[in-house]
């Protein structure tokens, strides 16, 4: 009865505990995060989480996996106002580009430590392209897998076209059980209740065009990985506005 569902990428395609079988406990594809059914529920979302068994890989095969989706969907005669793509490490990085190879099947995209620049998938898409859906990307400060700075940077990007762009950064590192219920809450809060109109490009959270908090690119992340001179350039200049912050 919900008129949108959100599909759910979960992270990591070799664990060897997909070989021995689909694991039957929600809590394992979660990483202990079972915040998400709830609150997605309630928003009035179906949750939808595919499980990688090794017949398709959606992060080498974007295309084949949303295919396969809307087959399925069909098939099930499930018919939905609006579905999101979404997913966490690789699962976000897949819903990355499943995303911006079908933008208009989706009506948003949710990357939660995903890694855009995988391959350097991020140069080849046409954000322009991207004006209206609500694009969501959720990093952590204690990230040492994917550092936030990489989805701040695809942000940067994508919100020159689309003020209805948001990046949020939580505590913790990378597993989905670090996001704590209030960052799930606030993911839910901005899929329904805010709309981004007016064009900025500070590197911060942006609700409501209002910015609520602003966030440093690291020069420790830039010399570690040689990536974002641009924008880490573009974030000192800021930090002079926004310290107060």
């Amino acid at each position: 009865n919900n008129r949108g569902v959100i599909v759910f990428l979960h992270g990591g395609l070799e664990n060897p505990a997909f070989a021995e079988g689909i694991p039957n406990e929600l809590d394992f594809v979660l990483e202990k995060n079972q915040a998400l059914v709830p609150f997605s529920l309630e928003a009035g979302f179906d949750l939808l989480i595919p499980i990688y068994s090794g017949k398709i890989n959606w992060l080498d095969e974007p295309q084949a996996f949303h295919d396969l989706l809307f087959d399925l969907l069909m098939t099930k005669g499930l018919q939905y106002e609006e579905i999101y793509i979404a997913g966490f490490s690789d699962g976000g990085t897949a819903s990355f580009q499943i995303f911006h190879q079908n933008s208009e099947s989706y009506e948003g995209l949710i990357v939660i430590s995903g890694y855009p620049q995988l391959r350097n998938y991020a140069e080849t898409v046409d954000r322009s392209l991207i004006q209206e859906q609500k694009i969501l990307f959720f990093g952590a400060k204690n990230d040492k897998t994917i550092p936030y700075e990489f989805l701040l940077a695809e942000y940067c990007e994508q919100r020159k076209s689309n003020p209805n762009t948001y990046l949020y950064v939580a505590d913790g590192g990378h597993s989905l059980g670090d996001y704590e219920e209030k960052d799930i809450k606030e993911l839910f809060d901005i899929l329904t209740r805010s709309s981004n109109s007016q064009p900025s490009d500070t590197h911060g959270y942006i609700k409501n065009d209002r910015l609520i908090r602003f966030y440093e690119f690291r020069k420790s992340t830039l010399k570690k990985y040689g990536f974002g001179e641009e924008y880490f350039l573009e974030n000192q200049e800021q930090q002079k506005a926004y310290k107060w912050l």
